[in-house]
């Protein structure tokens, strides 16, 4: 849209809300299901432990992007492409930045998330992919061309939604199989140290497969590092950088030691894990053990939400 000549500064709240929106997509819910199929339960807990770590990196991001900010006509921009402009080869580095992030976007903020709600969506209702796509295209374009300003009132509303959501639903499943939650997680430390059976039949992950499992999935769902985060953040302004960076800490604690940490649990205790495919079906397979044929449309209503988001 043409500037209107009104600046686009966002509250940090908006950001907080942003951050946590993008962090939680479908690496959430899908993607734990493949770190699942491919790393056992033990990809869970090297998940959990690499979480912490990944607040580390965002808290450093975020202050960076936000003490390093610039003011322009559009209002106060901050983020990767303004502190990286301040080092040494700084006239190029925020292009190569963004060359690569635009890249990684469009796989993981784009082909990885339509592939989830498509794959939900199609298993649940026989729809014509191509029919989905459509769809899927239409929506985010018409979110798209309002600009940061729809974009942000449409997170804003999103976020605690399908946070509150996914929760319910979780919850119930844990809730349900509450007896089970303590082998559980012994089972997901054992199977992080060993490369033995840890199930009768089960042949265990090795415990590299685990770890890669549990460290190529969190970073997709955390998005720790990337810059989305510290662009929104920066679009707050330098307000209090040390309280920015701790919300962003909030931002991926809940996202991986409570969202993703919380499907691995539900995929274990309800034995959604044990089945042949990874993916949209474990989950869908996760919340049927409760919600019988309610639950598959229960996942896919919040793979579209996580996806959209």
């Amino acid at each position: 849209p043409a500037h209107d000549g009104k600046t686009q500064n966002i509250s940090t709240l908006q950001a907080f809300l942003g951050a946590l929106s993008t962090s939680m997509g479908n690496g959430s819910l899908a993607g734990m299901g493949v770190a699942m199929f491919e790393g056992g339960p033990g990809a869970a807990f090297w998940l959990f432990i690499l979480g912490f770590f990944t607040m580390v990196i965002r808290f450093a991001e975020i202050y960076a992007s936000t003490v390093f900010t610039k003011t322009t006509e559009y209002g106060v921009r901050g983020g990767p492409m303004v502190y990286l402009s301040k080092v040494p080869g700084g006239s190029v580095l925020p292009y190569i930045y963004a060359f690569f992030a635009l890249l990684l976007a469009v796989v993981t903020g784009n082909a990885m998330q339509s592939n989830s709600m498509t794959s939900g969506i199609h298993k649940m209702t026989a729809l014509n992919p191509y029919i989905i796509a459509t769809i899927l295209f239409v929506f985010v374009l018409y979110v798209v061309l309002g600009g940061s300003d729809r974009i942000m009132k449409f997170s804003d509303a999103l976020a605690p939604l399908k946070v509150i959501l996914f929760l319910v639903a979780t919850l119930a499943v844990l809730g349900y199989f509450y007896a089970d939650i303590f082998s559980a997680i012994t089972l997901m430390v054992k199977a992080a140290f060993t490369s033995q059976a840890v199930v009768g039949g089960f042949a265990g992950h090795a415990v590299s497969t685990a770890i890669n499992a549990g460290v190529s999935r969190t970073l997709s769902a955390t998005e720790a590092g990337l810059g989305n985060a510290g662009i929104l953040f920066g679009a707050a302004g330098n307000v209090n950088p040390t309280r920015s960076g701790i919300m962003s800490m909030a931002s991926t604690f809940i996202s991986t030691q409570i969202v993703c940490f919380a499907m691995m649990l539900a995929f274990v205790v309800s034995g959604a894990w044990t089945g042949a495919e990874g993916g949209m079906p474990m989950v869908i397979a996760a919340y049927s053990s409760v919600f019988a044929a309610l639950g598959g449309w229960m996942a896919t209503l919040l793979s579209v939400m996580f996806g959209m988001g």
